[in-house]
């Protein structure tokens, strides 16, 4: 299963020990305000549905994640239909982590990573009356597509306004390059003091920086930057070693030694 790692966040196939952790989300009633979540005859159907959701983050065919801070599950991100090339998500942070730009980061990233794996849009909808999904939903390069739907839900109904983003959106292709351009300057600047200044390597700007660049390289957002590029996403004048199939792997073996 996939995995990725962001500059706070892990996104990870959902564990077992998370069954506490997870049912505190799906019991939470401000939740349940926002996303859809069965109305719960007993603490038992509540724990099925987190068995299917942690068999489902492990079946490579669907896009289903925990979300984690430091090792603790604080949301989860999953598919909600697919069709052809293109795929809606759905996704929540608990309350007692929201409005720290969690949302926005996690599916900033899913939303790059569906890209570089062959969907060319990712849509997203959220009840009219909840702005703050909106809000990530737009910072992620969302626009509102025009259409609405209304859904019954825990007998009442509600109208969805409906978002989505292309491949070739100008704001995702920013956040991308962006991230590029900046891990291109930390790999030009650890490379350089490597090898003019060797005794700086001890150095806790250098160790800092050095573990940004090997969670960029093994936490998924390098191959998804890489895979992008290969699709011809970046201008050809951009500069970008990083995405060198070797130099960042040859670089870090370096480093080891």
């Amino acid at each position: 299963p996939l995995q990725l790692h962001t500059a706070r966040l892990q996104l990870l196939p959902i564990r077992e020990s998370d069954e506490s952790d997870m049912l505190r989300i799906f019991l939470n009633p401000e939740v349940c305000k926002t996303y859809m979540i069965p109305r719960f005859q007993s603490r038992d159907e509540a724990v099925r549905l987190f068995h299917r959701f942690r068999e489902l983050s492990e079946d490579s065919g669907r896009v289903v994640f925990g979300i984690y801070l430091q090792s603790r599950l604080i949301g989860f991100l999953n598919d909600v239909l697919r069709e052809e090339d293109s795929i809606e998500i759905g996704y929540v942070i608990h309350p007692n982590c929201q409005n720290n730009g969690y949302a926005t980061e996690a599916v900033s990233a899913v939303v790059q990573m569906l890209f570089s794996v062959g969907y060319t849009t990712v849509k997203a909808a959220a009840f009219a009356g909840n702005i703050a999904s909106m809000r990530v939903m737009e910072k992620c390069g969302m626009e509102r597509t025009g259409q609405e739907e209304t859904v019954h839900y825990r007998e009442a109904e509600y109208r969805c306004i409906c978002y989505a983003v292309s491949i070739g959106s100008p704001a995702v292709k920013k956040q991308v390059m962006d991230r590029v351009q900046w891990m291109e300057h930390c790999f030009d600047l650890l490379s350089h003091t490597f090898t003019t200044m060797p005794t700086a390597c001890d150095s806790r700007w250098f160790r800092e920086l050095l573990a940004i660049l090997i969670r960029y390289y093994e936490g998924g957002q390098w191959m998804i930057d890489y895979t992008l590029d290969e699709k011809g996403y970046f201008p050809r004048e951009m500069k970008r070693g990083i995405l060198s199939q070797d130099a960042v792997y040859h670089f870090l073996t370096q480093t080891e030694q």
